[in-house]
């Protein structure tokens, strides 16, 4: 007996040992030229922005030297889709990718055997940062962009004309258009309000403009107010505000201190401060670093601000007003309050330094006026001080079509009348001609992220980029070598606005 199992034991480990050599003679025992490594060529290219091609180059090393490539098929996959066929992969992406995994099957013809190679490639958006320009053709809104870039130590811009239209051919923009308004989403991507015929109002996608929801979907029922015809927008983080023609603001209280901002109605009643409001628009200055959002009032003729901030906490004081305390006001200067007989035409800048262009109204002329704000903002109290108030140097140059720019982190303040482009210095009080550009009116002036450029938008379908360097400034003609890149054929241009491309360059004043 004890012989009979001795025996069946050994049968059976003959049959599981006959099976397992079976079993690995397709990979390890079986002696043929295999493939055992494969890598990417050196001419690969794993990583483009949104419109490149995507170039994958395998090479193998085989056990006995080389072996004629054409005894395998090849299977390019990615997310169980195949996308190719051939031995490299030529590829356009029609989507961001980022580390996107593909898997090369190899199968040999005779063996039947495959190998998975897994690799990956990054594709990004080419229109993370940049100038966007809104224009009108014929009535319809055209979205163009223009992107800087720095490659050899040299600065090169890359122009498109008409985006949308590129990429969504067949598709129309909309009607009517009116403004470009900036929104954070993350710390490295944004969207695009588009404001142009009310009922086409959207919101566009940072990544490749495509639409994402109509404004109008953002209030209960899906529809505006009776008699509402959005105006302008301000992305105050954990507060957003929508302006009206009417003088009426809309907001809404987001559940993020950015982002989520399309997961919350607006709020169906107009807000409301003591003594009413009419808002005519809001000031060229930043929420980030002051935590408010500041408006012109032009019924009460002062300025508003209302609480908010990009950062967490202070839920139950968002959307609060922000009192400006101003007992310190010399004589015969504006208060912010109550400024009277002066009329608000500009004002930029960032905290804690503001800077404001006033008119008289009874003397017919115009004042160049700075303050700073003290104090903490969730205190909902700020106090206003360093004033300082004088007839504009540029007095002369002014009309009711002015345009001006107050670059943040400096003095230089940018002025454009007509066809041509001024600064003023506000140290030395003087204003100088940067560049005359011979036809057309400049319809809006706007920064990059770092100030180091300026963006000169003309009716007449053109756009100036225009270096801020002081060694172009203190030259005798600016505009001669200080114009770094000039794009035309536009349409009539609306507005203009640099794209940061996230909250981090956004506050980092960087190019991502």
């Amino acid at each position: 007996m004890k012989r009979q199992i001795t025996l069946l034991t050994g049968i059976i480990l003959c049959i599981y040992t006959l099976s397992c050599y079976r079993d690995k003679g397709n990979y390890d025992y079986l002696d043929y030229n295999k493939i055992e490594k494969i890598s990417l060529h050196k001419s690969s290219k794993t990583q483009g922005i949104l419109g490149d091609t995507i170039k994958l180059i395998p090479t193998f090393s085989y056990r006995y030297g080389n072996r004629d490539t054409n005894i395998f098929n090849y299977e390019w996959r990615i997310r169980d889709s195949v996308i190719s066929k051939e031995r490299n992969l030529i590829y356009v992406p029609r989507e961001i990718r980022h580390q996107e995994s593909t898997v090369l099957y190899i199968t040999d013809k005779y063996t039947g055997i495959t190998i998975p190679f897994r690799t990956h490639f990054t594709i990004t958006s080419p229109y993370k940062t940049g100038w966007m320009i809104l224009s009108e053709k014929s009535g319809e809104s055209i979205l163009s962009y223009v992107r800087k870039e720095h490659k050899n130590g040299e600065n090169r811009y890359a122009d498109y004309k008409d985006i949308y239209k590129t990429l969504y051919p067949g598709r129309s923009l909309g009607n009517n258009p009116k403004k470009l308004c900036y929104i954070i989403t993350s710390s490295s991507e944004d969207e695009i309000l588009l404001l142009q015929e009310p009922e086409q109002c959207v919101y566009l996608s940072g990544k490749d403009f495509s639409r994402f929801i109509y404004l109008k979907d953002e209030f209960p029922g899906k529809k505006y107010p009776q008699g509402f015809i959005p105006k302008d927008f301000l992305d105050g983080a954990q507060c957003s505000y929508l302006l009206g023609e009417n003088g009426e603001i809309y907001w809404k209280i987001s559940p993020a201190f950015y982002g989520n901002l399309h997961l919350v109605y607006f709020i169906p009643i107009p807000l409301y401060h003591k003594g009413g409001l009419r808002i005519d628009h809001y000031p060229d200055v930043r929420v980030y670093g002051a935590n408010m959002s500041q408006m012109y009032d032009i019924l009460n003729n002062r300025i508003l601000a209302f609480y908010t901030s990009f950062n967490s906490g202070g839920g139950y004081k968002f959307g609060a007003n922000v009192e400006f305390i101003n007992n310190d006001i010399p004589d015969n200067t504006a208060d912010i309050n109550d400024l009277k007989n002066y009329k608000l035409v500009y004002m930029g800048g960032g905290y804690p330094k503001y800077t404001l262009i006033l008119k008289d109204k009874n003397a017919n002329s115009y004042l160049y006026h700075t303050y700073k704000v003290k104090g903490q903002t969730s205190a909902l109290n700020l106090r206003i001080t360093e004033h300082y108030q004088e007839i504009f140097a540029g007095n002369s140059l002014i009309s009711e079509n002015t345009k001006f720019l107050q670059l943040r982190r400096s003095n230089y303040m940018f002025i454009g009348e007509k066809n041509k482009l001024y600064f003023y210095d506000g140290n030395t009080k003087r204003i100088k001609l940067y560049h005359d550009f011979g036809s057309g009116n400049i319809v809006k002036i706007a920064a990059d992220a770092p100030e180091q450029e300026i963006g000169v938008a003309m009716d007449n379908g053109r756009i100036y980029i225009c270096s801020t360097d002081i060694k172009f400034l203190s030259a005798d003609r600016p505009g001669e070598y200080g114009i770094c890149h000039e794009v035309e054929g536009l349409g009539r241009i609306v507005d203009l606005i640099w794209k940061y491309g996230g909250f981090y360059p956004y506050i980092f004043n960087t190019y991502d």
